[in-house]
């Protein structure tokens, strides 16, 4: 996951066996509570486990940027 623009997050899904299903880029839009993921890969097993993780990355890195903001 990376923030391409502010709270614009690229998560990468890899694919499976390029040609049957190449490799897909995940949007995900974030504006504090509320956000919309635009395309949201494949929604298989493996794709979904790996969205929910870059997610909690995602919501990780707002507390932390909220956090400094009550803070200062």
């Amino acid at each position: 996951m990376r923030e391409i623009y502010p709270n614009i997050f690229l998560i990468k899904e890899a694919g499976v066996i390029k040609v049957a299903k190449p490799p897909v880029n995940i949007y995900v839009i974030g504006g504090g509570e509320d956000s919309i993921i635009y395309d949201a890969g494949y929604g298989d097993k493996k794709t979904i486990k790996h969205v929910l993780r870059e997610i909690k990355k995602i919501e990780e890195l707002y507390r932390v940027r909220n956090k400094k903001f009550v803070n200062t």
